[in-house]
């Protein structure tokens, strides 16, 4: 089975989305040429190239930020993906929050977390060694 991740379009003056090709999944599909994506999109042909420029996603790469965010743009010092995510406190006519794909987010508390644990779980091993020493010495 050949799979395609999404194809993002971005203007690389404002990192902004110009278009978005969708990630495919089946037998009966060639992945995506650029040049072909390029020829198709009247809002990629009609442009001068060197202004945008598009990062390729693994299939179902960031497939729960896309469900559950407002939309993307690309942060054009780092090139990496930054969603807007919903926020119902935000009035409509607060500007767009974007940050990094929530997925790494969790991805990265939970590394943090699980170094946290060892931390404390050395420190308690040191201070019961500790208290044994006192006891029996």
């Amino acid at each position: 089975m050949t799979e395609q991740g999404r194809v993002l379009f971005y203007d690389n003056s404002t990192g902004n989305k110009i278009i978005e090709a969708p990630s495919q999944r089946g037998d009966y599909f060639t992945p995506f040429e650029i040049d072909y994506l390029i020829s198709i999109f009247p809002e990629l042909r009609d442009r001068v190239r060197e202004s945008f420029d598009y990062i390729e996603l693994e299939y179902g790469q960031y497939d729960q930020d896309f469900d559950e965010s407002n939309g993307w743009r690309i942060n054009i010092e780092t090139k990496q993906i930054e969603f807007n995510y919903r926020d119902i406190g935000n009035s409509p006519d607060d500007p767009p929050v974007y940050q990094p794909p929530l997925t790494e987010q969790v991805a990265q508390l939970q590394a943090a977390d699980l170094d946290n644990k060892e931390a404390i779980a050395s420190l308690f091993e040191m201070v019961l060694a500790g208290t044994e020493v006192l006891t029996n010495g």
